[in-house]
């Protein structure tokens, strides 16, 4: 079975969450009310924005094949791991909420079945560890080739590795695109999150710097002139009809 590069980085990364009972919490941010004056949402700007990331990086051949952001650190150290945190303090239909909520619905569906993964292998493990040991027990028990527990120890055993392996398996299946999809659904919110934070906040950047941005000047309308009466001229009167002979 191939293994796309992007599905592969998912998996890896996938791994120690699936022994790991300390999830990443959730950053509950906020921003100014869209009122605010400039300095308080240039203070909120400089507190909001991303400044750093960390990457996983996948290499084969020394060749980048795929990389993964796995959080960025926000203006006053805090460290966003989820995506769908940021929508707090960006518009509720922004690219960045977008892709937050997408990838928050998709993390949560593969962590449930990262659950049923987890519970799995400890079934399989306990039937492959019980199985062994009744075959041990039948092989050394008085009876000897009359024991039933040798035989049914050996296939407890076979069950339980053979049934592990293949739910793991297509469970993994299930779960590896899925994780890379919230993969790149977390990377697009990051990605667009400076942007989106700057429209919400009515701010501009010119490179070096970021501030309120300029506010155009209000253009008075163009008002129709008034239709100018025409001035009355001289009376006419109809040409006489002609005389009858």
């Amino acid at each position: 079975m191939k293994v796309s590069p992007r599905v592969a980085l998912a998996l890896l990364a996938a791994v120690p969450a699936c022994f790991s009972n300390v999830p990443h919490p959730h950053q509950p941010l906020s921003a100014p009310a869209p009122g605010a004056n400039d300095a308080e949402r240039t203070a909120a700007y400089e507190r909001l924005f991303a400044r750093a990331d960390a990457e996983t990086v996948l290499v084969a051949r020394g060749t980048v094949v795929a990389k993964s952001t796995d959080y960025i650190v926000l203006g006053d150290g805090t460290r966003v791991y989820h995506a769908e945190d940021l929508a707090a303090v960006v518009e509720p239909e922004s690219p960045t909420a977008r892709h937050g909520r997408r990838s928050g619905e998709l993390t949560r569906r593969v962590e449930k079945r990262r659950d049923l993964m987890q519970w799995i292998f400890i079934a399989g493990l306990v039937g492959t560890v019980t199985g062994l040991g009744l075959s041990a027990i039948g092989m050394r028990s008085d009876d000897g080739d009359g024991s039933v527990l040798d035989p049914v120890g050996g296939v407890l055993a076979g069950v339980s590795v053979v049934g592990t392996a293949g739910a793991v398996l297509w469970l993994s299946s299930e779960t590896g695109p899925m994780a890379a999809e919230a993969n790149d659904e977390r990377v697009s919110a990051f990605t667009t999150y400076n942007q989106d934070l700057r429209k919400r906040l009515s701010l501009c950047t010119d490179g070096t710097r970021t501030t309120a941005c300029p506010v155009a000047a209000p253009t008075a309308a163009a008002t129709p002139a008034a239709a100018t009466p025409a001035a009355p001229g001289p009376a006419t009167s109809a040409p006489a009809a002609p005389a009858a002979p």
